[in-house]
């Protein structure tokens, strides 16, 4: 079961159980823990009934209407605590009368005698009614609301409490104010009980009278108000700019798709890149390996240069030793320096020296003819590298016109709808700047105009938008965390006394968001009075989701998903105690962390309702 975080309230109370006995039926009832309670099950299964026992119980006039399944029924037992852990159990008729209070749970009700009888309507002059009992546990007694615009004022009754913390299932589709509720007549004393709970100041410091001084200086106020408005008013005329959530929206849809596009981008560049630098350097090794190839194919020309002179010394002298072997050969002259050959001296062995040559010049022709075969593969080689060279060069041109085409360029575009988009969202968000202070110098205004009284008494008026602000922030939050769509802002309308909702009245949505808004609201203001010295009734909220699957008519419905996001926050929440009945099941993923009872509306099938079933 759910252990909540709240439960460190200094004031306030927890419902532990609800029960209806009759003298001739077994009991109907239901216990709650701390944390999330839901009641869910089909129509008809005692939902609305259990209910109208909670609000009969917290002091409210009507008893529960009769229905087939109570008819025999006629007492209600309400358990609570305080936050300390003591019980006490409160007794009434179902036909209505005085309330009995027990120390100790319902079973003390059959044993003991009740500690006080207390009266079913407020008393200002005594302590025995449900309301002062109540008031007391919420450390909210003796606080004085102003009651109407002459100053005049009552005293704080539980009832002020209970109908921002009781919503049923038709109050919570209104378009009206949840502040006012369903009792727009008393509309100064709500609005005076909400700001209490919001404050923690009471009205009974109320100064009915202004001075002609204090007037005189709030109407000079207002002078530089209103000339700080009219100013900001052209300005926002001036700006032209149309401040649509929307716009934001698909703003931010489109910055994340160019977004996208541009890592794509940057994505084939960065491929692209790879490419090429790889081509680079196969094509550095290529220029140095054909450097390399032609310097060799050079020195080997200086070598061919070689064996090509010791080939023709050597044919000189074969062609010398022929001339001087031949008899009575006449003198001739050296067929390389044309030197006039004279015989030599004495015998020589000519023919041996020729062949020596010849062999020699032998061994010279074949190494010429390996040298050239080497150059040509060179020369081969040399040329394979150039052609490598020249596709690399080719290759690379491609590479950098592809990155200029497909990237640089598109690049270029994105980065220029980029900029134009960021200038018109820089434009809305600085209207929404100047709308927000024009908000807060109309609420300035609106408070020093509502604070400035006339001497024929009337008291001073404090605009609520003065101190609505953390409200607003808690709602926010909730409606964030559980996805509400579109959600932005959380303001409020002080002439409506009603939410803002990213700009729209609240009053203008469909049933189904007005009611996770009113839900929304509730819970916000359970919220903001947790670290309070002062408590308030557990909120029980009577089918805040029931139009999310099937309205009554189109576009009322919310997503699935923002209402099981809504039970879902509940769940995890440091609420101290919350009750919600609805049609529709929570989702199976806080099953664990919740009370969940289910109506079946089944004789065969779990629990049927609320009542046992009668054969």
């Amino acid at each position: 079961m759910h252990s909540n975080q709240g439960l460190n309230m200094a004031s306030g109370f927890l419902l532990h159980e609800l029960r209806v006995t009759g003298p001739t039926v077994p009991d109907a009832f239901v216990t709650f823990s701390a944390g999330l309670n839901i009641i869910s099950g089909a129509s008809n299964t005692g939902k609305s009934y259990i209910f109208q026992c909670l609000d009969y119980m917290f002091g409210a006039k009507n008893p529960p209407k009769k229905i087939d399944e109570s008819l025999h029924y006629a007492y209600c037992h309400l358990t609570v605590s305080d936050m300390a852990g003591r019980a006490f159990t409160l007794k009434s008729d179902l036909r209505g009368g005085n309330v009995e209070l027990f120390d100790g749970d319902y079973n003390t009700t059959l044993i003991s005698s009740p500690i006080s009888v207390l009266g079913r309507v407020h008393n200002d002059d005594s302590q025995d009614s449900v309301s002062q009992f109540f008031l007391s546990l919420c450390n909210l007694q003796h606080k004085k609301l102003k009651k109407n615009e002459k100053g005049q004022k009552r005293n704080l009754t539980f009832r002020d409490l209970a109908r921002l913390s009781l919503v049923d299932e038709e109050e919570i589709l209104t378009s009206g104010s949840p502040i006012l509720g369903n009792n727009p007549y008393d509309k100064t004393g709500q609005i005076s009980a909400f700001k209490l709970l919001l404050t923690g100041i009471d009205d009974s410091e109320l100064v009915e009278k202004l001075g002609d001084k204090e007037i005189a200086n709030r109407r000079g106020k207002l002078e530089m108000l209103n000339s700080l408005i009219s100013d900001l008013r052209t300005e926002i005329t001036q700006a032209g700019v149309d401040v649509d959530q929307n716009q934001l929206t698909r703003i931010s849809v489109a910055e994340q798709q160019i977004s996208q596009q541009l890592r794509q981008a940057d994505q084939v560049n960065r491929e692209l890149a790879h490419t090429r630098t790889t081509i680079e350097d196969a094509r550095r090794a290529d220029v140095i390996q054909h450097a390399e190839l032609s310097n060799v194919l050079e020195r080997s020309q200086i070598l061919a240069y070689q064996y090509e002179s010791d080939a023709s010394r050597l044919a000189s002298t074969i062609e010398a030793c022929e001339l001087f072997a031949a008899e009575k050969a006449p003198e001739q002259a050296c067929p390389l320096c044309h030197t006039q050959l004279q015989r030599p001296p004495g015998q020589t062995n000519l023919d041996a020296i020729s062949a020596a040559c010849q062999q020699e010049l032998v061994k010279i022709q074949l190494l010429q003819t390996e040298l050239k075969a080497s150059q040509l593969a060179l020369q081969n080689e040399i040329s394979a590298k150039s052609a490598a060279i020249t596709d690399a060069d080719e290759h690379i041109r491609r590479i950098n016109g592809e990155i200029e085409s497909r990237v640089n360029n598109i690049v270029s575009e994105h980065l220029t709808q980029l900029q134009a988009l960021q200038t018109t969202r820089e434009a809305i968000q600085l209207q929404q700047m100047r709308l927000v202070r024009m908000a807060n110098l109309e609420a300035s205004k609106q408070e020093i105009e509502g604070s400035i009284t006339t001497r024929s008494g009337k008291v001073a008026k404090e605009a609520l938008s003065s101190t609505i602000e953390p409200l607003n922030r808690q709602m926010l939050g909730v409606l964030q965390q559980c996805q509400y769509p579109g959600i932005t802002t959380v303001s409020f309308n002080e002439e409506k006394l009603d939410f803002i909702i990213s700009g729209r009245d609240r009053e203008l949505t469909g049933k189904g968001y007005r009611a996770i808004t009113y839900a929304t609201f509730i819970v916000g203001l359970q919220l903001h009075i947790i670290s309070r010295p002062y408590g308030i009734c557990t909120p029980v909220l009577d089918s805040p989701l029931v139009t999310y699957r099937k309205p009554e008519t189109e576009g009322e419905e919310i997503p699935v998903d923002l209402a099981m996001n809504f039970y879902r926050y509940l769940a995890t929440s440091t609420l101290p105690q919350i009750i919600i009945l609805e049609n529709e099941e929570p989702p199976a993923d806080i099953a664990d962390s919740i009370n969940h009872i289910i109506f079946t509306g089944s004789n065969t099938n779990g629990r049927y309702g609320f009542f046992p079933t009668q054969s």
